[in-house]
Protein backbone atom coordinates (compact mmCIF):
# COMPACT_ATOMS: atom_id res chain seq x y z
CA UNK A 1 0.00 0.00 0.00
CA UNK A 2 2.80 2.61 0.43
CA UNK A 3 4.21 1.69 -2.52
CA UNK A 4 1.38 2.73 -4.57
CA UNK A 5 0.79 5.63 -2.30
CA UNK A 6 4.84 7.01 -3.38
CA UNK A 7 3.73 6.09 -6.43
CA UNK A 8 1.00 8.16 -7.14
CA UNK A 9 2.32 10.82 -5.21
CA UNK A 10 5.42 10.72 -7.57
CA UNK A 11 2.67 10.89 -10.68
CA UNK A 12 1.05 13.84 -9.06
CA UNK A 13 4.18 15.72 -8.57
CA UNK A 14 6.01 15.69 -11.28
CA UNK A 15 3.69 15.05 -14.48
CA UNK A 16 3.22 18.41 -17.00
CA UNK A 17 0.52 19.66 -19.66
CA UNK A 18 1.50 21.94 -22.66
CA UNK A 19 -1.25 23.15 -24.40
CA UNK A 20 -0.05 24.33 -28.27
CA UNK A 21 -1.89 26.42 -30.97
CA UNK A 22 0.17 26.02 -33.94
CA UNK A 23 -1.19 28.82 -36.70
CA UNK A 24 2.09 29.10 -38.84
CA UNK A 25 5.08 26.52 -39.15
CA UNK A 26 7.38 29.53 -39.65
CA UNK A 27 7.75 30.72 -35.39
CA UNK A 28 10.57 32.60 -33.89
CA UNK A 29 12.52 29.99 -31.53
CA UNK A 30 12.75 32.52 -28.67
CA UNK A 31 8.88 33.10 -27.38
CA UNK A 32 7.95 37.30 -27.77
CA UNK A 33 5.84 37.43 -24.72
CA UNK A 34 6.33 35.17 -22.31
CA UNK A 35 4.34 35.76 -18.85
CA UNK A 36 3.75 33.28 -15.34
CA UNK A 37 0.20 33.55 -14.51
CA UNK A 38 -1.58 32.77 -11.13
CA UNK A 39 -4.62 31.12 -10.56
CA UNK A 40 -5.99 30.16 -7.30
CA UNK A 41 -8.32 27.31 -5.61
CA UNK A 42 -7.39 25.34 -9.36
CA UNK A 43 -7.84 28.03 -11.77
CA UNK A 44 -11.76 27.51 -11.22
CA UNK A 45 -14.22 29.80 -12.64
CA UNK A 46 -10.73 32.32 -13.67
CA UNK A 47 -9.32 33.14 -17.10
CA UNK A 48 -6.43 35.29 -18.10
CA UNK A 49 -6.38 36.94 -21.57
CA UNK A 50 -3.41 37.51 -23.56
CA UNK A 51 -3.84 39.56 -27.05
CA UNK A 52 -1.62 37.84 -28.93
CA UNK A 53 -1.95 39.82 -32.07
CA UNK A 54 -1.05 43.17 -30.19
CA UNK A 55 1.84 41.29 -29.01
CA UNK A 56 3.00 40.60 -32.64
CA UNK A 57 1.73 43.47 -34.43
CA UNK A 58 -0.86 42.40 -36.25
CA UNK A 59 -2.93 38.73 -35.98
CA UNK A 60 -1.33 37.65 -39.47
CA UNK A 61 1.98 37.59 -37.56
CA UNK A 62 1.01 35.28 -34.84
CA UNK A 63 2.54 32.00 -35.26
CA UNK A 64 1.77 29.91 -32.09
CA UNK A 65 0.07 29.92 -28.39
CA UNK A 66 1.45 27.67 -25.88
CA UNK A 67 0.39 27.31 -21.83
CA UNK A 68 2.41 25.05 -20.04
CA UNK A 69 2.24 23.47 -16.49
CA UNK A 70 5.42 22.61 -15.52
CA UNK A 71 6.39 19.92 -12.76
CA UNK A 72 7.43 22.42 -10.44
CA UNK A 73 3.78 24.47 -10.97
CA UNK A 74 2.59 21.19 -10.12
CA UNK A 75 4.36 20.70 -7.26
CA UNK A 76 3.40 24.40 -6.08
CA UNK A 77 0.18 23.78 -6.43
CA UNK A 78 -0.16 20.46 -4.17
CA UNK A 79 2.26 22.48 -1.49
CA UNK A 80 -0.63 25.08 -1.31
CA UNK A 81 -2.95 22.24 -1.61
CA UNK A 82 -4.69 23.68 -4.66
CA UNK A 83 -5.21 27.30 -3.54
CA UNK A 84 -2.05 28.62 -5.97
CA UNK A 85 -1.64 27.02 -9.52
CA UNK A 86 1.25 28.79 -11.61
CA UNK A 87 1.29 28.38 -15.51
CA UNK A 88 3.16 29.95 -18.18
CA UNK A 89 1.78 31.65 -21.22
CA UNK A 90 3.65 32.34 -24.30
CA UNK A 91 3.30 34.14 -27.83
CA UNK A 92 5.43 33.07 -30.63
CA UNK A 93 5.27 35.51 -33.83
CA UNK A 94 6.11 35.48 -37.17
CA UNK A 95 9.67 34.88 -38.20
CA UNK A 96 10.73 38.18 -40.39
CA UNK A 97 12.21 37.14 -43.56
CA UNK A 98 13.06 40.38 -44.90
CA UNK A 99 16.10 40.58 -42.50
Amino acid sequence: MKIWFAVLSLLLLTNCAKQIFEIRSEIEQIPSYEDSQAFFFGGLGQEEEVDAAEICGDQLKVAQVEVERTALDNVLSVVTLFIYTPATARVYCQEDKSS
